[in-house]
């Protein structure tokens, strides 16, 4: 089976380049709307980048339930089993209004087991998927068929 997480996770790379362009074409004309709670933020780019990545997704994974951050509160998530992915298509938006550290996560679930996990550490320009049985790896996002290992223990 982790063959197949790490084809399911290979997928989500293929999506990874165009995430990029949003974020680096993102910030001219963005808008910034306040949620319910201090501080907390919502931009025209994380709603950008959560319709890209939900539309992906249903295409790579047509059964898939999908959970993302900014429209959670409209989906049922009381389903337990098949594939799942939970999403946070711009995580730490205060921290990109201000140009900190920020990154897009990805994390994909098998009934209800976390089997793999994708992070864009955008500053840095890193790709770091986890992946059940397989271990940790990195890539640079404009090289993301070149993956290194970094942690070699796999979880099971």
């Amino acid at each position: 089976m982790e063959k197949t997480y790490a084809a399911y996770t290979a997928k989500i790379l293929s999506i990874m380049p165009e995430i990029k362009q949003i974020l680096e074409n993102g910030k001219s004309g963005m808008s910034v709307e306040q949620k319910s709670g201090v501080g907390n933020i919502v931009t025209s780019v994380d709603k950008q980048l959560e319709e890209y990545i939900s539309k992906n997704l249903s295409l790579l994974f047509p059964n898939a339930l999908i959970i993302s951050e900014e429209s959670a509160d409209d989906m049922k998530v009381s389903k337990t089993d098949g594939l799942k992915f939970v999403v946070d298509p711009l995580d730490g938006t205060t921290n990109f209004t201000n140009g900190w550290p920020h990154a897009v996560a990805i994390g994909m679930i098998d009934g209800k087991e976390l089997i793999s996990g994708v992070i864009y550490d955008v500053l840095e320009g890193k790709v770091y998927t986890g992946i059940k049985g397989v271990g940790v790896t990195e890539c640079d996002i404009d090289d993301i068929k070149t993956q290194k290992k970094v942690i070699t223990p796999a979880y099971n």
